[in-house]
């Protein structure tokens, strides 16, 4: 199959073009401040801990269950560029940067070796869920970006360059066991026994280096215990919520049209291919990418969208050897709108994404507004995580998501607002920073606290001060700011 050349030079124009400008005003995630603030205390005391969510599982003095290679990428950035959002959110764009050209290098040795890669470019960067991840600080693209390299190792027969890599995945995020796991199954099933003991040791090797720091504290105990009961894998250990997620996992494909469009392309031009010579000739790349599927299923924790991400490389490497390949009448047809519709889905889903970055204050905005409001620094506050950027050296943070998860697990989600600021009170908070975002049918106002849908003027010793669209802000009364500006709230 063949597609016009003009069609493709500006195609390949257009959708950098596009994922450029979902990069200024790039709206913050939940996850961007999460991570960020472990690299920072990593930077500020020698080890990854979190005064977002003091209080669970020790976190405040260590985490030992975390993203490692991710969160000490991040650190360094940090060291480099400062704490800002665009630094956090920066590690995906460089590892997006590296998965083009660890496809610019796969498909080198290829017959039309140009027209593969060129498509694969453009379909990576027109697929709505790799544009919207490539700028949020989350390990899954760095993650894939690992997992592809290790695959194109062992394509190459490097088979100790690709254990390692394997092994990185797993440091990176432990869904990159994924990979070692479909490297260790593609070598058994090729009979490559050399090759199989080098990428099992080296990648085992590299993997280890996840308990080094537990290890080395003789902290071995608290690294299970904080696995067994992180809140995101908590469930995952009663086989009733392992069977449901297990039972489920066919929706990680199809959570959306970004997804299905993909997914289903995949399916259909594999179907049409089975029977064809290049299955056999591709049948390394079939056989991991089945393994990728099945052993994710195995290990899988909770069906979040963003694990769609970890495959997303390898059906577009699938479609791209097929359409490449393709000569019957039939194939290209189908093939063509497919392309459409996948293209057409994906530029709505890149406007949707720029239209949502531009429609907030940026969060600096937003931060240094709320700011103002609080005139005492150094001192405790309870606020969203994101509130960590631009004023991280000001306040001590205590994360609202934290009392989120309290309010579900001790409270059953009852925890009355009297409780809730009496606490606050006895722990010596200052200032109290509420998200009215909506989450399903509840705002996060909402969330913590069985807080009225109007926030009261008053509750217990804090008085509100500031209001608007996004958040509602409570300070403690007694401040000398407070007492001269009693009427300062809106």
């Amino acid at each position: 199959m063949t597609l016009p050349k003009p069609l493709l030079i500006f195609l390949s124009i257009f959708f950098p073009i596009l994922l450029i400008l979902t990069l200024y005003h790039r709206a913050e995630d939940f996850d961007d401040a999460w991570f960020a603030e472990q690299s920072y205390w990593l930077l500020k005391d020698g080890k990854v801990r979190s005064e977002f969510f003091s209080g669970l599982l020790g976190w405040e003095n260590q985490i030992y269950v975390f993203h490692k290679l991710f969160v000490y990428t991040g650190a360094f950035l940090m060291t480099l560029f400062g704490e800002s959002l665009y630094t956090s959110k920066s590690i995906s764009l460089i590892f997006l940067g590296l998965l083009l050209l660890a496809f610019f290098l796969y498909f080198q040795s290829q017959p039309r070796w140009k027209f593969r890669f060129i498509l694969a470019l453009i379909l990576l960067l027109s697929n709505v869920v790799i544009v919207e991840y490539s700028f949020i600080n989350r390990p899954e693209m760095m993650l894939v970006t690992l997992g592809f390299l290790s695959y194109y190792f062992l394509e190459k027969r490097l088979f100790l360059a690709s254990g390692i890599l394997a092994g990185l995945a797993v440091l990176t995020h432990l869904n990159g066991l994924i990979y070692l796991g479909a490297g260790f199954c593609l070598l058994l099933f090729q009979k490559e026994k050399k090759g199989l003991l080098l990428f099992a040791i080296s990648g085992a090797i590299v993997s280890g280096f996840y308990f080094l720091d537990a290890f080395l504290n003789q902290d071995i105990p608290t690294l299970i215990t904080q696995f067994r009961n992180d809140p995101a894998t908590a469930d995952a250990f009663s086989w009733r919520n392992k069977l449901k997620i297990m039972a489920d996992y066919h929706q990680l494909f199809f959570f959306s049209e970004d997804e299905i469009i993909l997914t289903a392309t995949t399916i259909l031009l594999v179907w049409r291919s089975w029977k064809q010579a290049f299955f056999s000739k591709y049948s390394s790349l079939f056989l991991y990418t089945a393994c990728l599927i099945i052993i994710f299923w195995i290990i899988l924790k909770s069906n979040f969208a963003y694990y769609y991400l970890l495959f997303t490389p390898f059906f577009i490497l699938i479609i791209v050897q097929i359409l490449a390949d393709i000569s019957d009448r039939t194939s290209i047809i189908i093939s063509r709108v497919c392309l459409i519709v996948y293209f057409l889905i994906g530029i709505r889903g890149i406007f949707l994404i720029i239209q949502d970055d531009f429609s907030n204050p940026t969060l600096a905005e937003k931060n240094a507004n709320l700011a103002k409001w609080m005139p005492r620094k150094n001192v405790r506050i309870i606020a969203p995580l994101d509130f960590f950027y631009e004023q991280i050296h000001h306040f001590r943070i205590h994360g609202t998501h934290y009392f989120k998860l309290l309010n579900q697990k001790n409270y059953q989600d009852k925890r009355s607002p009297e409780d809730f600021f009496a606490k606050a009170k006895a722990d010596h908070v200052e200032y109290v920073i509420f998200e009215k975002k909506m989450v399903g049918d509840r705002s996060l106002l909402q969330s913590t606290c069985l807080m009225p849908p109007i926030a009261p003027h008053r509750i217990a010793s804090y008085i509100k001060v500031y209001e608007d669209k996004m958040n509602c802000l409570y300070a403690l009364e007694q401040t000398p700011f407070y007492a001269e500006n009693t009427n300062s709230y809106k």
